[in-house]
């Protein structure tokens, strides 16, 4: 941290993570469409609900004070051994398998803060909001009535 004594003139002090440590982003939720379940083989969109950029209000060093929270990195753990990082709130991806998977997210945000209205400050470095574990459950496909599977002929009906 650096100088900034809160007397009107004075530069606003430079502050660390370590500062914001009352500060929490808010906890994302990790869903998917279809909710709960897929196809193996089929795309399942994921998406990390309450990631959007936020503010929380509370008191900085004896002065009231906001933090704006802003998303920068999704991590997603897909429960079967891939992974992917965007930066933004969606994922895609198709399991081999049927099964059940517990899903993890984990969404880094960078924080600025702002005493009474000031210009925003950014601070160095990301705070990791988890959410809860997800669970998708994957079925298997089969087809009837076409000329073969679906992996044999993939635009036929139902593929």
């Amino acid at each position: 941290m650096c100088a900034g004594s809160g007397v009107p003139g004075d530069p606003e002090p430079l502050l660390t993570l370590a500062d914001l440590a009352a500060f929490k982003p808010v906890t994302p939720v990790a869903d998917s469409l279809p909710h709960g379940g897929g196809l193996e083989h089929r795309p399942i969109a994921f998406t990390a609900v309450g990631t959007e950029q936020h503010v929380v209000a509370g008191t900085l060093l004896d002065r009231p004070a906001d933090v704006r929270f802003t998303p920068a990195l999704a991590r997603w753990d897909f429960g079967d051994g891939a992974s992917d990082s965007l930066d933004g709130p969606a994922a895609e991806h198709a399991y081999d398998e049927r099964g059940t998977y517990t899903v993890q997210l984990a969404v880094d945000f960078t924080a600025e803060y702002s005493f009474n209205g000031s210009n925003w400050i950014p601070v160095a470095g990301t705070v990791v909001a988890t959410a809860a574990p997800y669970e998708i459950r994957v079925f298997e496909v089969s087809t009837r009535l076409v000329r073969g599977t679906c992996d044999e002929y993939p635009s036929d009906p139902g593929c």
